[in-house]
């Protein structure tokens, strides 16, 4: 029994108090200077190296922000952060002193921030003391952007729209968006902000950009519409237009009928004397004039790509044109008017609804 006491009492003795445990604290550094204390110019830097990696807007750890004055006086869960003029009562002074629960930076940490020097904490204290107030202003020197080389054309991300027919791709800070049943590139999109920019008197981009950072994320709203973009500190929404006029073409009659071809680059309009014209979609002009149907054209379908034109008309034909030449290739007779006309997905077979309520 006394052998057992005795080694009771030996660990005891040689166990760690649990007083050595507390925090030891750091003892401020008298700090003077020759104008007050500036948030930005002489706090900020402090926070930003040792505090911000884990409570930031992003992150917020127990829901305190140190980015800034306003998010610091309102504080976390464990209340205000800053009590103007007091330090003793201002929380993040007392856990960067390390006298309080829980210390702070904790050692050791994931981001390998230190604790406070005995000069940054007396800087901290200092500017407490003042009255804890900013300028408004950001402490940080504005980021030097410089233009990214051309040749970097890596795709750092890409979203499809709900309905399959967009798809858009970042290269570098650039997005292109594709039309994926046309199988082309739609636009590029830009930011006229970005346009104006300048480093030593020259643009920095002179063909313009989405982003001045690389674009590393990208995602389309369900309606297709609204395209998202996520580069440097910075959330872009793309808002697709509507009811755009790309184009006029002036007639001299009355349209019966109209298509466009899949390449976006013709436009077939027949008119009221029969005729089809096919105007160029990049000036409105017509082209080429296709004539031959003896009544009025009830429907057109161009090919897939884009070298035929199908015509449906009341004089109960159909016919098949050559775009490029603009002359008639084939001819089908039918017993009655042709009312509409459709080319199956597969272009092996061209559906007609006629006047004898037939197909």
């Amino acid at each position: 029994m006394q052998r057992g006491l005795l080694i009771l009492l030996a660990s005891l003795i040689a166990a760690p108090s649990f007083a050595e445990d507390k925090p030891k604290g750091i003892e401020p550094a008298a700090v003077k200077l020759d104008r007050p204390a500036s948030f930005e110019q002489d706090v900020q830097p402090i926070l930003d190296e040792k505090c911000v990696a884990c409570h930031n807007v992003a992150i917020a750890e127990s829901r305190l922000i140190l980015e800034d004055v306003p998010s610091m006086l309102k504080g976390g869960k464990r209340g205000p952060g800053l009590v103007p003029r007091d330090p003793a009562k201002s929380l993040i002074y007392q856990l960067a002193a390390r006298t309080h629960d829980p210390v702070m930076p904790p050692l050791p940490n994931g981001v390998s921030a230190a604790e406070l020097t005995p000069q940054e904490l007396g800087t901290l204290k200092l500017w407490i003391e003042e009255g804890a107030v900013s300028s408004g202003s950001a402490g940080s020197a504005p980021l030097a952007w410089q233009s990214i080389p051309e040749h970097l054309h890596s795709i750092y991300s890409v979203a499809l729209s709900q309905d399959g027919r967009f798809a858009a791709a970042s290269r570098a800070n650039q997005i292109d968006l594709y039309d994926l049943a046309r199988g082309e590139r739609v636009i590029r999109l830009t930011d006229p902000n970005l346009a104006s920019v300048k480093l030593n008197d020259q643009l920095v981009y002179p063909k313009g950009a989405a982003d001045q950072d690389f674009v590393h994320a990208l995602a389309f709203h369900p309606s297709g519409n609204l395209l998202a973009s996520a580069g440097y500190r910075s959330v872009k929404f793309w808002q697709r237009a509507e009811n755009v006029q790309r184009m006029a073409a002036a007639l001299d009659q009355p349209a019966t009928a109209v298509a466009m071809a899949p390449n976006g680059q013709w436009l077939a309009v027949a008119v009221a004397d029969n005729s089809i014209r096919l105007v160029q979609t990049s000036d409105g002009q017509t082209a080429k004039t296709l004539s031959g149907h003896t009544a009025a054209v009830t429907g057109l379908e161009f090919t897939a790509d884009g070298t035929q034109l199908i015509s449906a008309s009341k004089d109960k034909t159909l016919r098949l044109w050559s775009v490029a030449e603009g002359q008639p290739l084939a001819q089908l007779e039918t017993p009655a008017e042709v009312l509409c006309v459709q080319l199956a997905a597969d272009g092996k077979r061209v559906y007609s609804g006629h006047a004898d309520n037939r197909l």
